[in-house]
């Protein structure tokens, strides 16, 4: 029965559908947070456990969505996690060229006089960031480059699961409170083109996502040693704006410039292949 309503929703315009989805995910989380959060507290940690909570469910959810609404024999393939061996290649070198690529755009800032280097971070800093990376990349790349990229494709065609999924991806980091939005507008316009990076990445790769993984990833990684390790810190005779490094890199002039010089480059790329 339940299946049999699940494939009834493919017959269903893309709104619909995306609330069905986000329907079906809230009814499964919600019950869970309810019944474990009157026991364990309302800190940081149990945030992040409610978090977690729901992701798990994602992806479970994204499996069979894709199985009983789509038919897909290989869910995961279909998102773009083909994890052979052409798949890893891709995702480590687009994770050096995330890294590499945000550590020249800070190193040219400290090399001005914007930033000043600190100590670099622990050992045990360094696989944190390279987890915390990993994990965000993969929720990310698995919503919106794999499932919301696969649902706008099918109505929209591929121009649409473009722009609507990479439009989607930057304003999903806009669920704040107004005044907290008013502050961190100037990050919508790197977010949108990292966003169609990541999506022509996939294009490129031939709709795997090892490579769109890779270099959002790297971007990640880099930027959590640098705040989180404070391995630089902003020139207090600079203002905040110009390198945006409390907020977001890619909100600064420099940082929004290397960003569209990306995105041109990975259009390039998906148009050739």
């Amino acid at each position: 029965m339940l299946k049999g309503a699940l494939t009834r929703l493919a017959g269903l315009p893309f709104p619909l559908r995306l609330l069905a989805f986000l329907l079906i995910l809230f009814a499964f989380w919600l019950p869970v947070v309810r019944l474990v959060w009157p026991f364990l507290g309302t800190d940081a940690s149990i945030r992040s456990l409610a978090t977690t909570i729901l992701y798990l469910q994602f992806v479970i959810i994204l499996y069979f969505w894709e199985r009983w609404v789509r038919q897909e024999v290989h869910p995961w393939a279909s998102y773009g996690l083909v994890l052979n061996r052409r798949w890893w290649w891709e995702a480590v070198a687009g994770w050096g060229l995330g890294l590499g690529a945000l550590m020249l755009l800070l190193s040219l800032q400290a090399a001005w006089g914007w930033l000043i280097w600190q100590t670099r971070p622990a050992a045990a800093m360094v696989w944190e960031g390279m987890a915390v990376g990993l994990g965000v990349a993969l929720a990310e790349e698995l919503l919106f480059r794999g499932w919301l990229w696969q649902e706008l494709r099918r109505d929209y065609g591929v121009a649409g699961a473009v722009w609507g999924s990479s439009f989607l991806f930057a304003l999903a980091h806009f669920f704040h409170p107004l005044a907290v939005i008013l502050t961190i507008w100037p990050q919508f316009p790197g977010l949108w083109l990292l966003g169609l990076s990541l999506a022509w990445g996939r294009l490129a790769c031939g709709g795997r996502l090892g490579w769109s993984v890779g270099f959002h990833g790297g971007l990640v990684a880099t930027y959590y040693w640098v705040r989180v390790g404070q391995w630089l810190t902003v020139n207090p005779a600079w203002p905040p704006w110009v390198t945006a490094l409390e907020s977001n890199p890619l909100a600064s002039p420099l940082g929004l410039t290397a960003m569209l010089a990306v995105a041109v480059g990975t259009r390039r790329w998906a148009y050739r292949s």
